[in-house]
């Protein structure tokens, strides 16, 4: 106990500092609000499914001007949640989380208020709710018109990273649209952030997310060479012109079979570009609920020690949990991810010491 004093008195003292750190934000009625239906979403899986379901649907349903259609969707949706709640519960299958019952009488009540509910009411409120929903994520159609959003999250002391939307590119014009939109992204974020300016870790806050794989509509892991040759340029362009404009560049997760041809090709074009070589406000994001994630590390370390730079990372649990384990089920074959949450926690605890330990 005396041999680690030093070190949990110095880890107090860090908590106390982080911990003011956080309480100088506080979130509004509707971020706590929203905060807890996320959470719910990420908890259980029957939650999740139908709600992204019906918000996909939504959209088609714009030209129901009377709110009947949106209507019938949203009942069909809360029907079938409890009648899939009701088989989970009589299957009690291992390792899945027990649904709450405080929460079956929520939806069961929601369902009863949304019957009684006139349906142009009804949909004016569900879409009114989803609007409201969007604008936490999406700072407007264009970084032209994302100064209010910028603004108020400058004003509560937040920063974020800027993601254009749109990345599931399926054709050489919609690759071309977003490489021309993360390009006015990057020359257009001085007009909202200082140029130059850094926070407390010394990266930039003009900031931008990318997804390697939308740069072209061909990506193919199989097919090295043809892809790097579609991709690489105009991967090469954004973190030139990022680096004139004093702009960071965070090379956003990718699905499993993409993710190692994304840093295959990250690292070439950053080694392999005598521009780049001091260019060091870039990096890229470490999914931990994969179950290779500590080798994706280590390869992401190397590509550090070649450049002879320290490499900011992104240390996440993971994005596309349920894509990658749906599709494991229909091919037959191991997810590449944990299939629990307690094993993902534990996974991100090691790669964040790992990190940690690296850190010079």
């Amino acid at each position: 106990k005396g041999e680690w004093k030093d070190v949990d008195d110095e880890a107090k003292i860090i908590l106390k500092q982080l911990v003011k750190k956080v309480g100088e934000y506080r979130s509004s009625l509707f971020e706590k609000f929203s905060d807890y239906g996320l959470t719910l979403t990420a908890q259980f899986d029957l939650i999740r499914v139908h709600l992204l379901k019906f918000l996909a649907l939504l959209p088609s349903l714009d030209h129901d001007k009377s709110g009947h259609e949106v209507k019938r969707n949203l009942l069909e949706s809360l029907r079938r949640l409890k009648k899939d709640i009701e088989a989970q519960a009589s299957a009690k299958k291992r390792g899945v989380r027990p649904f709450p019952f405080y929460l079956k009488i929520v939806f069961s009540f929601a369902f009863k208020i949304a019957s009684l509910t006139p349906a142009g009411l009804l949909a004016s409120i569900v879409r009114s709710m989803v609007r409201m929903m969007a604008r936490r994520f999406i700072a407007g159609e264009s970084i032209s018109t994302s100064h209010h959003t910028m603004s108020e999250l400058r004003a509560s002391n937040r920063e974020a990273t800027l993601d254009q939307l749109g990345e599931l590119v399926v054709s050489s014009k919609e690759a071309d649209e977003y490489f021309e939109k993360v390009l006015q992204l990057i020359h257009g974020l001085k007009h909202h952030v200082p140029r130059g300016e850094k926070n407390s870790a010394g990266i930039l806050k003009a900031h931008v997310s990318i997804k390697v794989s939308a740069l072209s509509h061909d990506f193919r892991p199989q097919a090295f060479d043809a892809t790097f040759a579609k991709v690489a340029p105009r991967l090469k362009r954004i973190l030139q012109e990022a680096e004139r404009e004093d702009v960071f560049i965070n090379v956003d997760a990718e699905h499993h079979h993409y993710r190692d041809l994304v840093l295959r090709i990250y690292a070439k074009v950053l080694l392999d570009s005598p521009e780049l070589q001091y260019y060091a406000q870039t990096g890229i994001v470490i999914q931990a609920y994969l179950r290779d994630g500590a080798q994706h590390l280590s390869e992401v370390m190397e590509l550090a020690r070649k450049r002879k730079i320290r490499m900011p990372i992104r240390l996440v649990k993971g994005a596309y949990w349920d894509a990658e384990t749906i599709e494991g089920e229909a091919h037959q074959f191991i997810p590449p991810q944990f299939l629990n949450k307690e094993e993902t926690d534990l996974h991100f605890r090691q790669l964040a010491y790992v990190a940690l330990k690296n850190h010079d």
